[in-house]
């Protein structure tokens, strides 16, 4: 899989992850899911780099970027990192294409920076949690994250939820070796 080049942004005190694909039409800003990384664009961004210059952003806490202080994972969080990378990089109101969790932001982001945000595609998610739902998320981003040995190993134990999915067995084993990251012990 060609990912996209890699780039690192220093904003709001973290280091975040982009990945480029450069086309030189209008931009475009592609956001991931709750617990996903931007390398789940890998498929989709060269299509879209046909007709606009495209960043896959890794929002914090998530991919390559940097984790933050735990309270500071809300939309307003997320939407002051884009705006500052946007200002980063000179882009005035690109196409904002979020995937769940990056729908959300990207339409918390229009909603409270419409400058910002030349149109909005949101797929795939949720407009309100319940207390269930909000406690499940919690839940999640409290749990210790698996460890591997290496990025193969990753790749050959990584499944989606819910199981039933048409995406092959080497696109799985991409998103499961793209989402490692190595890290110091106890961090």
């Amino acid at each position: 899989m060609a990912c996209g080049e890699a780039r690192a942004v220093e904003v709001n005190g973290l280091c975040l992850r982009l990945w480029e694909w450069g086309g030189s039409g209008p931009p475009a800003l592609l956001l991931h899911s709750l617990a996903a990384h931007s390398h789940w664009w890998d498929w989709a961004a060269p299509l879209l780099a046909t007709r606009f210059s495209v960043i896959a952003l890794d929002l914090r806490g998530h991919g390559e970027s940097s984790w933050a202080e735990p309270a500071a994972y809300h939309a307003s969080d997320y939407a002051g990192d884009i705006v500052a990378v946007l200002d980063h990089l000179a882009w005035e109101a690109p196409l904002v294409i979020g995937h769940s969790l990056g729908g959300y932001v990207g339409a918390w982001l229009a909603a409270h920076h419409a400058d910002r945000v030349g149109a909005l595609v949101i797929a795939d998610t949720m407009t309100q949690w319940s207390e269930e739902e909000t406690a499940w998320a919690l839940r999640q981003s409290e749990r210790p994250g698996p460890e591997f040995a290496n990025p193969g190993e990753a790749g050959a134990r990584y499944r989606l939820s819910p199981p039933e999915t048409a995406a092959t067995a080497e696109r799985l084993r991409h998103l499961g070796e793209a989402a490692v990251v190595e890290r110091a012990a106890g961090v």
